[in-house]
C-alpha cells in the first residue's frame, strides 16, 4: 500500500485551512486521542465504535477490530504503551506533530506485538523485523 499523505488528509476533510487554525489555537483543550481516531477513521473509512473504552476504538472496512493510539514522538521505535491485544486485530499508532496533525501513521497487527509488564507493549520486534505498515506519512 502507498502511504497516504497530507494532500489526502486535506481532500477529506472540509475547510481544512480553517480546521487547522482551530485546532493549533485551542489544542490545550483538544482531546488528542479523540483527533487521532478522527483522522484515522477518515483516511482509513474505519467505523468508530461507542464506546470506545470498550479496547476496540474502530472497526476496519473488512470487520477488523482496531485499537487508536498517538504520542506526540518522532523516533524510530515508538514506546511502549498500555494495549490489551487480546481484543483487537491491529493498531493504528498515529504521532502527532506539534500542530495536532498527524506526522506519521503506523498499522501494526496485534500478533506482532509483545507485552512487557502488565498490559504495556512492546513495538521493538515489529519495528526491528520489517512488520509495521507505514499508511500515513505527512
Amino acid at each position: 500500500m502507498i502511504p497516504k499523505t497530507r494532500e489526502d488528509l486535506e481532500k477529506i476533510i472540509a475547510d481544512f485551512n480553517q480546521f487547522t487554525e482551530l485546532i493549533s489555537k485551542f489544542k490545550e483543550i483538544v482531546d488528542s486521542g479523540k483527533l487521532a481516531e478522527f483522522y484515522c477513521s477518515r483516511l482509513f473509512d474505519l467505523k468508530l465504535v461507542r464506546p470506545r473504552n470498550s479496547n476496540i476504538d474502530a472497526i476496519g472496512p473488512k470487520g477488523e477490530r482496531i485499537e487508536i493510539k498517538h504520542r506526540f514522538y518522532s523516533g524510530k521505535i515508538p514506546p511502549g504503551m498500555k494495549i490489551n491485544l487480546h481484543n483487537i486485530d491491529y493498531v493504528f499508532y498515529v504521532e502527532l506533530d506539534d500542530n495536532l496533525l498527524p506526522n506519521r501513521i503506523f498499522k501494526i497487527k496485534s500478533n506482532d506485538i509483545d507485552y512487557t509488564t502488565g498490559k504495556r507493549v512492546s513495538f521493538k520486534r515489529a519495528f526491528n523485523e520489517n512488520k509495521v505498515e507505514l499508511v500515513f506519512q505527512s
